[in-house]
């Protein structure tokens, strides 16, 4: 395996195992990490499209809906009817408003726990390594090339 082919495996393990354990601490809610990542998203700029989430995931489409499906079953998000079908918008619900502190407190204690020992400078450079890659994949996937 070329040095490339052994990064870039190194970097999906990673996240595989990130997804993981968040799945893990999220457990007790019924939560899953892509779950976790629309209720952030909610949390932190307010109600949005499925359409949007999507684009601002890097998302497909069928597993954003998907993902709404539960959480709109576990009562943690609202839809919002709009003008027409295609404005609808998702909000989070009451509870999960109610419960998001408690979740990104658990989220807080994992990510601390994942960076034990890395200086600040360390996370900014990793941080400057990691938007790299993936500016490279989407400007890929968006034409072909690098």
């Amino acid at each position: 395996m070329n040095t490339s082919d052994r990064l870039l495996h190194d970097l999906h393990q990673t996240t595989r195992a990130v997804s993981k354990g968040l799945n893990r601490v999220l457990e007790p809610w019924g939560l899953f990490s892509s779950e976790w990542s629309i209720l952030r998203v909610l949390q932190l700029s307010g109600p949005q499209t499925q359409r949007s989430l999507a684009v601002l995931l890097h998302i497909e489409p069928p597993a954003v809906t998907k993902s709404l499906t539960r959480l709109e079953e576990k009562g943690f998000i609202d839809r919002i009817e709009g003008t027409d079908r295609r404005t609808k918008k998702v909000s989070l619900s009451e509870e999960a408003q109610h419960l998001y502190p408690e979740w990104a407190e658990i989220i807080r204690k994992h990510r601390e726990a994942l960076l034990a020992g890395f200086s600040e400078e360390r996370k900014n450079e990793l941080r400057g390594l990691l938007a790299h890659i993936r500016d490279n994949a989407l400007k890929f996937m968006e034409t072909g090339v690098q």
